[in-house]
């Protein structure tokens, strides 16, 4: 008498099985795209889409140890922008972007599928070429250098200095490769720009120079060679300490900031930090890294030109006082851009109000328009100020954070972004058995 009561109850648990079985796997396709572009953005350059600086090394290990079992021949190029730094000046940072996007193009259209094009640092590239020995090395870097030279660039006449290094039984490591291939760009620079030269092509260049008498040719070099050593030794110091210079320099200007608006004050050092990790752990480069740390900590920098009646007003602002307020990265622009070595950090403060549905500010970007590192940070901020006890509320609590982070995903947030911030605080939980508070 049960029996047909029965099998209606065991159809309907198995239709709830099936559903809850779709969903789940639903959800693991979405987990497994979401991981996938964390992955790719982790070792992919946001400005041209090579890979980034640490993909590089990582397959300039591989590439050495399987050239060592094989036998085989392996050989790279070290690719510099010839006065880039003019480029910028004459056209501003953003086509300067565009230079570097074309020509990491025009690298990509001179590969081959089984090379690796990656964008080494600011203006310079770097290629890796399995299997090809110094000949096959020189063939390729000619290449590079002609596509690039007869390319319609904006401004004309944008040419690249090639250093080659192939690899030699007594290489100890890629660093061996790197340091022979940023020689021989070197001295593509010092003979005029605009051309490739191999590592072991320099002797010979020199012993033209100074004519076919062996032991000044061997005594040239070596005071060469110390000469080169000296002066890198010297501009590494001398930049080191710029660098401290100009953050100790940032960080007063921050606290001068945190002096006037109370409520945030510690906040930028937070963020600073946070956002310090997530381009690390996103794949950016040391100098991407020090440049969003910058950009970090002046990110409300604009703030300085908003009045004291708004900034601090506790009450909540009219919409005419929104206007005002939201021109805070405008402001941060027009006191940043005159100043060179800040242009590369002004992504964060000019472009953090930005959302990637298109809905923000300044300019309404939207999606990949915006800067990378104004995506990550936009991220943080949020984070930071819910976090944050406040005059007229609480912190919100942690599972309430991540909730609405991931609810904005797609809309004011970068979902990648979501998820590469999501990730880091689960490491930081996991290592530190900490919650997302205690891990800020």
């Amino acid at each position: 008498m049960d029996s047909p009561r029965r099998q209606l109850e065991m159809d309907f648990l198995r239709t709830q099985l099936r559903t809850a079985h779709d969903r789940l796997t639903e959800a693991s396709v979405r987990l497994a795209e979401a991981n996938a572009d964390v992955s790719r953005l982790a070792v992919t350059d946001w400005l041209t889409k090579l890979a980034n600086h640490r993909a590089f090394h990582d397959r300039l290990r591989e590439e050495i140890h399987r050239a060592r079992r094989r036998g085989a021949a392996l050989s790279i190029l070290l690719v510099d922008v010839d006065r880039f730094s003019q480029v910028n000046d004459a056209l501003g940072h953003e086509e300067g972007d565009v230079v570097l996007q074309t020509i990491a193009s025009l690298i990509s259209e001179t590969m081959r599928e089984r090379d690796l094009a990656a964008r080494y640092g600011g203006e310079e590239f770097a290629v890796i070429l399995p299997e090809a020995d110094a000949a096959a090395a020189r063939s390729v870097a000619e290449r590079v250098r002609l596509v690039i030279a007869q390319a319609p660039l904006r401004p004309a006449g944008v040419t690249v200095s090639i250093g080659i290094s192939t690899l030699t039984m007594t290489m100890q490591s890629g660093c061996d490769m790197i340091a022979d291939a940023d020689s021989a760009l070197a001295h593509a620079k010092q003979s005029g720009r605009n051309r490739a030269i191999h590592a072991d092509s320099e002797a010979t260049d020199i012993e033209l120079f100074v004519g076919n008498s062996l032991p000044y040719t061997m005594i040239m070099q070596e005071i060469l060679a110390i000469q080169h050593r000296l002066l890198n030794s010297a501009a590494e110091i001398v930049k080191e300490r710029l660098i401290n210079a100009y953050d100790k320099t940032i960080e007063s200007w921050c606290k001068i900031l945190d002096i006037k608006d109370k409520e945030t004050q510690e906040h930028s050092a937070r963020v600073t930090e946070l956002t310090t990790r997530l381009a690390r752990s996103v794949g950016m480069n040391e100098e991407e890294v020090l440049y969003a740390r910058w950009g970090a900590l002046l990110h409300d920098i604009g703030k300085i030109g908003i009045p004291d009646s708004i900034l601090l007003k506790p009450e909540s602002l009219t919409e005419q006082e929104w206007v005002v307020m939201r021109r805070h990265p405008a402001i941060a622009k027009e006191i940043l851009a005159p100043i060179s070595f800040l242009r590369p950090a002004l992504d964060i403060p000019y472009g953090h109000h930005e959302k990637w549905d298109g809905t923000g500010y300044p300019q309404g970007l939207k999606r990949d328009e915006i800067p990378v590192a104004a995506r990550l940070f936009a991220v943080i901020d949020v984070y930071d100020a819910l976090w944050s006890d406040r005059p007229y509320r609480k912190g919100w609590p942690d599972q309430r954070i991540k909730e609405y982070l991931r609810d904005q995903a797609g809309k004011h947030f970068d979902p990648r972004a979501v998820d590469a911030f999501l990730s880091m605080i689960m490491v930081d939980k996991e290592e530190q058995g900490e919650g997302l508070r205690l891990a800020a």
